[in-house]
């Protein structure tokens, strides 16, 4: 995806920032982003402390346990994934839609235009 460059991201950052958002406001642990990971030999802790220096995580420590960090989104990683996610989704639903109905889509629109202007 070429718009993981404007945000200087890798496909792994990308996938992180997924995982994180997909766990919701329970956040989620290093070891759980480790086992959610498609490429198993990335180091999800260094991963992840690059994503907080860019501000777009945040960790936080578990009052029940110290040792553990609870990791979310900061609001500008959040606004960043739910721009590329749904980019991601436009681009497959405009791949998927057969070009034969893209020109009578268009059609359409230029007699709508038309019919108001």
């Amino acid at each position: 995806m070429d718009e993981l460059k404007e945000y200087g991201l890798t496909m792994q950052q990308y996938n992180v920032l997924r995982i994180v958002k997909g766990a919701g406001s329970e956040g989620v642990t290093t070891s759980e982003i480790r086992d959610r990971m498609l490429d198993k030999m990335s180091d999800a802790s260094r991963m992840v402390d690059r994503l907080v220096a860019m501000e777009l995580l945040e960790k936080n420590r578990y009052k029940e346990d110290r040792r553990l960090f609870h990791i979310e989104l900061t609001n500008r990683g959040n606004d960043i994934i739910t721009s590329l996610v749904q980019e991601s989704l436009i681009e497959q639903i405009a791949w998927d839609f057969p070009n034969k109905n893209a020109q009578q889509l268009n059609e359409l629109l230029d007699d709508f235009r038309a019919s108001i202007g």
